[in-house]
């Protein structure tokens, strides 16, 4: 019983439920999420930084940071769409905070890019990452509530 006890605390601590979509449920598509739309839009916004950037001091650098800052930023809005797209509890989750490692390592490229971008983009990738932060924490605490409540943690790993 005590390890059955362990694993149930071990899984609602990785475990998301967004069967509800409580939070969702009044979007009618994935691109209409607010997070979302704040994601395409600092995708767009880095995209526009990025092309209007000259080469200066290491090129190879230069170009590296280029390409890391685009990725990172097209992989924020890539793991929400994954996550809102799947079914089991655990993927959602997991993509999530893919998303949100990303958001945070956009910031890290940010402070040390050459060229530093502007305070509303900087402000606009700050507010992704709160907003997943607390995407994640309401979900986590829905899940929770729901397997306290008698229910049991949604695992499933849809592909």
């Amino acid at each position: 019983m005590a390890n059955r006890q362990r694993m149930t605390k071990r899984q609602i601590q990785k475990v998301v439920d967004l069967k509800d979509r409580s939070d969702l449920v009044s979007f009618k598509t994935f691109e209409e999420e607010p997070t979302s739309v704040k994601a395409r839009e600092l995708f767009n916004g880095v995209s526009s930084l990025v092309s209007t950037l000259e080469k200066t001091h290491d090129g190879e650098y230069f170009d590296y940071w280029k390409f890391q800052i685009v990725k990172a930023t097209a992989s924020i809005y890539a793991n929400l769409a994954e996550g809102y797209g799947r079914g089991g509890a655990n993927m959602k989750l997991h993509y999530l905070r893919i998303a949100r490692g990303s958001a945070f390592e956009v910031m890290a490229h940010f402070r040390t890019s050459l060229t530093k971008p502007d305070k509303e983009l900087r402000l606009l990738c700050r507010d992704v990452c709160k907003d997943l932060g607390d995407l994640i924490q309401k979900c986590a605490q829905r899940e929770l509530e729901r397997v306290l409540n008698g229910g049991s943690p949604d695992t499933r790993d849809d592909h």
